[in-house]
């Protein structure tokens, strides 16, 4: 589809003709017409948007999750956090951690513990959420599973682990949660995607077909690969293909549907990654921003499947996104959200 590198580029070209700095509100309008987008200037403009409005957050025990809930509660939205009651056993995070940063400013939140495998625990989120607050606006599926391993070592076993929680879950959250959306005639959902997902169908070229250089092995369509990453990635394509299709069969109904593919230092990436291998990762608090902003724009921007490194830069030089934050920045976040590396 190219949706997210035209966006980057109508972004880009607004940032050509006019200054970002304190851009005032007439300006920020102007590239709003060319690009179809609402660029908020200032937090307050957020706050307006979000302010009571109930908001689900799946996987908010930690890392972009746990970011994400603590900052659409900073905006003013009732929050409903979602994760599995048992702490893991490697990873800092809890919801009960979640929930004590935001009820520490003031924030309103519900904690659901819930296991995204269970078909009845996905029925009890849309229960809990519907009886403490009689609506959700926005509908976050953030909770993904992933498993290290290669093609042949990932048992079955493992693999509908991953693709309950990566794909499953959303569809059926969707289902509960859409019907009083679409009777409000107002809702949005965003899928947490990764470029995992992505697959390179411009490697495919005709000429390679017909006439392959000699001696050359050329690799057609394929996306990121290592240990784990088939399965990841494999669930994420089919969310970002759900979140098209949904998005199309709700057109016109009040509701927008769309992805984001996120990359951030989370607990199980920082587990596996140094600094030195990654030395300017961004912090969970990143991506939380754009899932904030992208949830705030006007029902035309739909069915787009959007890329966080394309859209952190652009945001930022136009003042929609704080700067990036580094590890230790905000020692008040919860170890599952502080970039810090665990202790070993």
């Amino acid at each position: 589809m190219g949706v997210n590198r035209n966006l980057g580029a109508v972004i880009s070209r607004g940032l050509d003709q006019q200054s970002p700095a304190n851009a005032p509100a007439e300006r920020l309008a102007s590239i709003d017409k060319r690009s179809h987008l609402w660029m908020r200037a200032n937090p307050w403009e957020l706050m307006a948007v979000f302010k009571d409005k109930v908001v689900v957050v799946t996987g908010s025990s930690r890392g972009i999750g746990q970011a994400t809930a603590i900052e659409f509660a900073r905006l003013g939205a009732k929050v409903v956090s979602v994760a599995r009651g048992v702490p893991h056993h490697i990873f800092p995070g809890t919801l009960a951690e979640t929930e004590q940063v935001i009820r520490g400013f003031g924030g309103e939140v519900v904690s659901v513990e819930a296991d995204l495998m269970d078909e009845d625990a996905i029925q009890k989120i849309y229960g809990e959420t519907m009886s403490a607050f009689g609506q959700c606006d926005v509908l976050v599926n953030n909770a993904a599973a992933s498993f290290l391993g290669s093609f042949q070592d990932l048992s079955l076993k493992r693999l509908d682990i991953i693709w309950k929680v990566n794909v499953r879950a959303a569809w059926q959250l969707s289902q509960l949660f859409l019907p009083q959306m679409i009777e409000r005639g107002s809702g949005r959902i965003v899928n947490v995607s990764s470029g995992g997902g992505h697959v390179n169908y411009e490697g495919a070229r005709w000429e390679d077909l017909v006439s392959p250089a000699s001696g050359e092995v050329r690799r057609m369509g394929v996306g990121q690969s290592g240990l784990g990453a088939i399965a990841y990635g494999t669930s994420k394509a089919a969310l970002d293909r759900f979140t098209q299709g949904l998005a199309g069969e709700v057109a016109g109904q009040g509701i927008a549907v769309n992805a984001l593919g996120v990359e951030a230092r989370t607990p199980p990436n920082v587990h596996f990654i140094t600094d030195e291998e990654s030395p300017e990762g961004e912090l969970p608090e990143a991506p939380a921003q754009l899932i904030t902003w992208l949830a705030a724009q006007p029902i035309a921007v739909t069915g787009l499947i959007l890329n966080q490194h394309e859209l952190l830069g652009p945001l930022r030089e136009l003042g929609l996104l704080r700067p990036a934050a580094k590890p230790g920045d905000n020692p008040d976040l919860p170890s599952g959200s502080s970039g810090i590396l665990p202790k070993s």
